[in-house]
């Protein structure tokens, strides 16, 4: 017998026949209470899981709703700058000069047939095209055993257990359900890049009895009073000389970052940081090619715009390595 109820016997011992009478109905009273403050309080937990599963489905709704905004506003942004690249863009480049066919080279096989000829032709190339499509053998690839596992072994790895134990309980019953195995299915995600506003601040001392002010330099920095960064500007180049992507797309996309930065500035910080930055590695990479006794060199026909020559002349790029005799 615990000390709680012992000392309760202790106290109706010597009661007589009334006054237990009131204390039992004292008892059943709380209880009364009790229960209805139980049955209250089950009637607004059932009322908050309803509110909760109907703001949570609004939720979803304006999430979905969001991103088809999100997806028309992409569009017409796109289009918007296509409309403008094709109303103010440049108008002297041309297909045959992309493709390196000259204008006077006709490629056509058709082009001496008449016009009604040339229409029969290509309906007939159209009609057995297609049924070449429909009647294709469906064909199969042999997997190479361990290709994936090579593939993704450069990537990190994230670990995502999908288990929603109160949809279990609700479906199963609570209790009713174990974990026996889990299946595993393996995809690449990824993120893409984000832009951010990074504020730095760097402390000003006091230093001394006299109060002398010292400034503590900041570190890292690319180019003062500038809002270049290493990450920016490395980007920047990756983009353009890595990847071929000009600076009026780099420009386009940054705008729908909301980060509006022209193609002059990119196209200044990345002159600047040719000869500052990249100099003296060229310095170094032409002093260790004139030290080998051999090398090897290869040259690149290059489109130049302003170069102080009259248009359509035909420049060159040379590439210079150490030669396997070096």
């Amino acid at each position: 017998m615990t000390a709680s109820l012992e000392s309760f016997v202790n106290t109706i011992k010597d009661r007589n026949h009334e006054e237990l009478l009131t204390i039992i109905l004292e008892l059943k009273a709380a209880s009364l209470q009790d229960a209805a403050i139980m049955a209250e309080f089950r009637r607004s937990s059932t009322e908050m899981s309803k509110e909760y599963c109907r703001m949570k489905t609004e939720l979803e709704a304006i999430r979905t709703e969001q991103k088809e905004l999100q997806k028309k506003y992409n569009h017409v942004c796109e289009e918007n700058a296509s409309l403008t690249r094709l109303r103010f863009g440049r108008q002297s480049e041309k297909l045959s000069s992309l493709i390196n066919i000259s204008p006077a080279e006709n490629t056509d096989p058709l082009a001496e047939l008449s016009v009604p000829d040339r229409a029969d032709t290509l309906g007939s190339q159209e009609s057995a095209g297609m049924k070449a499509v429909l009647s294709r053998p469906k064909q199969h690839y042999n997997k190479t055993v361990g290709k994936r596992v090579r593939d993704l072994s450069g990537l990190p790895c994230v670990n995502v257990f999908d288990l929603d134990v109160e949809k279990l309980d609700a479906e199963y019953g609570e209790g009713g359900w174990r974990i026996y195995n889990w299946h595993t299915h393996t995809t690449v995600e990824r993120i893409p890049a984000v832009l951010y506003r990074k504020v730095s601040h760097t402390p000003v001392l006091s230093v001394g009895l006299e109060h002398q002010l010292v400034s503590i330099p900041a570190e890292n920095v690319l180019l003062k009073y500038s809002l270049v960064s290493c990450s920016l500007a490395a980007s920047i180049i990756y983009y353009k000389f890595c990847l071929g992507l000009p600076l009026y797309r780099q420009e386009t996309d940054l705008i729908q970052m909301c980060f509006p930065l022209s193609r002059q500035t990119m196209s200044s910080w990345v002159l600047r940081f040719a000869f500052d930055v990249f100099g003296p590695v060229y310095d170094c990479l032409c002093e260790e090619l004139l030290v080998v006794p051999y090398n090897q060199c290869d040259e690149t026909t290059v489109s130049v715009i302003h170069d102080d020559r009259s248009a359509g002349t035909k420049s060159y790029m040379w590439v210079h390595i150490t030669s396997e005799l070096a």
